[in-house]
């Protein structure tokens, strides 16, 4: 979380009901996300054990998602994490490169 309070990206706790069906809050690859709240919108973290187990994670995403109308998102991959931006019509520039420049940070650890 470090990389991105260095951007200047906090991170809330989300305290809002989810639907359960919602894409962004599911097991994938048999790991539950940390859920965030970011300027209104959600940031789901999926942290794994290993690179290999998030790329399987990521295929399960897709498969899942593969025939779905999924809201406007951004994916961010590095090392074992995969994070969702799920910023829907609200997408702010500033934000996204904020987040890019935390991922940044963490590919270079």
């Amino acid at each position: 979380m470090t990389s991105f309070e260095n951007q200047g990206v906090i991170l809330e706790e989300y305290t809002e009901d989810i639907h359960p069906n919602n894409v962004f809050i599911r097991e994938l690859n048999g790991v539950k996300p940390h859920v965030f709240e970011l300027n209104e919108t959600m940031v789901s973290i999926y942290i794994y054990e290993s690179e290999h187990d998030r790329r399987a994670g990521s295929e399960d995403f897709k498969k899942r998602t593969a025939a779905a109308s999924v809201v406007e998102h951004s994916e961010y991959q590095v090392r074992n994490v995969i994070i969702f931006y799920v910023h829907e019509r609200n997408r702010n520039s500033s934000t996204q490169t904020k987040i890019q420049n935390a991922i940044n940070e963490l590919e270079n650890l």
